[in-house]
């Protein structure tokens, strides 16, 4: 069933729950709302209009972040041939690896952390990752398309992780210890 509460449309499922469970889905911030089977059409409709105001704000949140995504990575066009992303890959490498050796050696002795090996690796989930074990960090190549400031931070997680394994407080301390905006710089990296 779908509920008109002003300009916005609201989808209605009646199942078995105990709350009321409102969400905005991506791509096109579908609104959805799962009330129980006993709730009355007055209370249904009182509670979506005192959200009208919350669902405007996630709906905007969700269509501009799945438009970031959709708009997304070069290396993610689906238009481009294999040759082409090789060649993009290569050139995204080239220009990563000063930076990340420049940003590792910097924050190397900032912290008195270094692995023992590092490497470039086309990541789609994630930006880096590292081997407390091994000593080893990997870092996506697609940090080539964000501002320096996220490369620096990315490495700076990475090295932090050869130290505290977990995203706990110790290893927010430490960060807020080296790079007192890491939260800006973590937001900026993720589109948010």
């Amino acid at each position: 069933m779908i509920k008109q509460i002003q300009e916005l449309e609201i989808e209605v499922i009646r199942k078995n729950v105990k709350n009321i469970n409102l969400t905005v889905l991506p791509p096109d911030g579908h609104v959805r709302v799962s009330v129980p089977f006993g709730l009355s059409e007055e209370r249904l409709a009182e509670f979506l209009c005192s959200k009208t105001d919350w669902i405007r704000v996630h709906r905007q949140k969700v269509i501009e972040r799945a438009a970031k995504k959709e708009a997304g990575s070069a290396l993610r066009n689906p238009e481009m041939s294999e040759e082409e992303r090789k060649e993009l890959l290569e050139r995204y490498r080239e220009f990563l690896r000063p930076k990340l050796e420049e940003y590792l050696a910097f924050w190397g002795r900032q912290t008195g952390l270094h692995p023992e090996k590092w490497q470039m690796r086309d990541m789609k989930t994630r930006w880096g990752s590292c081997n407390p074990r091994t000593k080893k960090l990997w870092f996506s190549v697609g940090l080539a398309e964000k501002p320096d400031e996220c490369i620096e931070y990315v490495v700076l997680h990475e090295l932090a992780h050869l130290k505290i394994a977990n995203h706990g407080a110790d290893f927010k301390a430490f960060l807020s210890q080296f790079m007192p905006d890491w939260r800006v710089r973590q937001k900026q990296l993720n589109g948010r």
